[in-house]
């Protein structure tokens, strides 16, 4: 049986006493050319006669250390590299699997491109070796100019990016089942145009879902396309009032409201009442974060100018609880209530979130409730070392290794911090860059 077209053509017989006996050598012919959407991705493609398994290895030199997964048996092979960085040289060989034998291609090199100017650069500001994988990165720039997302690996060196050509976007997360990538847009002073992408590995936009008047948030439910927030105007003592209702959108796009804070709460003024009024509208609530809980389905919603979080009963639509401000169905022990916060996530025992006006500097804050007693109690937090307070945006993600994720808003900064509250991990970027949210993504493919 045929297995390749050698060149120069030589027996199998021969290479296989020639080559070390894990692996046969062969010059396989192949194409690679970097994708046209992002200049850290490559495809590689090639032929074999019979059916064969087959693979990229590659890396920064010849010891590789990456490789795509398997093409399954087939003749015409093609494959995506993912996780290279910009401007750099990267090795590459096709390894096939033949009758349990390793045939190695020959060497190549590919050359990566740079950065566009809409892509900020991160830089690495602290790191723990033990720390991999990838990281997530929602990305606007505050005077408007450039929006979009990044992945960059445990170097603080971007691998994936995506910009977004209108508004800015809060909100980048890996979608169920892995592959694409959400993307949240949220159209400055067009809600109209606001919407969700699913963006491919290799930069294609896949889908373009409208959400009018949607912002801030996304939450994958199984079954659904996504749940997310929708702004809802009501008149309230005549005057135009914003307040917020949670949407689920299905497979076939039909939409069907949740909960609606109309229904659900007591319309209350604050300082942040009139803030938008040049705009047409009084801000009530401000919805900002939006989280599934599978164990109980259930959603949790955070409130910004409340300062509260509340549960929800999907099935229902009903409030379980509120959490924090006038409404609150617990009380607090010695750190007291909380002010204007960020993305909440349910976490056994309790609830997760971004504090951002927590006395000497924003802080993620993990709250223990105890419903019956109707009581919160503090039981972990990680506030930074220089007491800044993150005005815009912010993020805390909790992982099953007890790392948790913080995304610091217009700081610039995300941070990976251990259990027990060391830094593992920290990248920036440049002044009036916002990091939204953030997400770990434990392997590109």
């Amino acid at each position: 049986m045929s297995l390749y077209s050698f060149a120069p053509a030589l027996p199998l017989l021969s290479l296989l006493v020639a080559c070390k006996p894990d692996a046969v050598e062969s010059d396989v012919a192949s194409t690679v050319r970097i994708s046209e959407n992002i200049v850290t991705v490559a495809f590689v493609s090639w032929g074999t006669p019979d059916a064969t398994d087959g693979f990229v290895e590659f890396g920064l030199d010849t010891a590789y250390g990456m490789a795509t997964p398997p093409t399954g048996e087939v003749t015409d092979h093609a494959v995506t590299l993912l996780g290279m960085h910009a401007d750099s040289t990267y090795h590459y060989r096709v390894v096939s699997m033949v009758d349990g034998e390793r045939v190695e291609g020959s060497d190549h090199t590919l050359q990566t491109g740079a950065l566009p100017d809409a892509i900020p650069e991160v830089s690495l500001m602290e790191s723990d070796p033990g720390v991999g994988g990838y990281f997530a990165l929602s990305f606007s720039d505050v005077v408007g100019e450039h929006s979009g997302a990044v992945i960059v690996d445990a170097t603080g060196s971007v691998v994936w990016y995506s910009a977004v050509p209108l508004g800015t976007c809060p909100y980048v997360e890996r979608a169920a089942g892995g592959g694409d990538m959400l993307l949240r847009v949220d159209a400055q002073n067009m809600p109209d145009a606001s919407v969700v992408l699913r963006v491919s590995m290799d930069g294609e936009v896949v889908t373009t879902v409208p959400t009018p008047a949607g912002h801030h948030a996304l939450a994958q439910v199984e079954g659904l396309q996504f749940a997310y927030i929708q702004q809802v105007f009501q008149d309230y003592e005549g005057q135009n009032v914003a307040g917020d209702q949670v949407v689920e959108l299905g497979p076939d796009g039909t939409e069907r409201v949740v909960w609606n804070s109309w229904d659900q709460m007591a319309v209350e003024r604050h300082q942040g009442w009139n803030l938008t009024e040049s705009e047409g509208y009084s801000d009530w609530t401000h919805a900002n974060g939006l989280a599934y809980s599978a164990s109980d389905d259930s959603y949790y919603l955070s409130l910004y100018w409340l300062a509260t979080v509340v549960k929800i009963d999907r099935a229902t639509g009903e409030t379980v609880w509120m959490l924090g401000g006038t409404q609150s169905d617990f009380t607090f022990g010695a750190e007291g209530p909380f002010g204007r916060i960020h993305a909440p996530e349910p976490v056994p025992g309790g609830v997760l979130f971004f504090d951002n006006e927590a006395a000497g500097g924003s802080r993620g804050r993990q709250l223990a409730l105890d419903v019956d007693a109707g009581t919160a109690a503090d039981v972990w937090s990680f506030q930074r070392s220089d007491g800044r307070e993150t005005t815009v945006l912010g993020d805390v993600d909790r992982y099953a290794d007890g790392d948790t994720l913080l995304a610091w808003g217009d700081i610039g900064e995300a941070s990976l911090v251990s259990e027990s509250g060391a830094v593992r991990w920290r990248v920036g970027v440049r002044p009036g860059v916002v990091i939204g949210q953030v997400d770990r993504i434990e392997s590109m493919y």
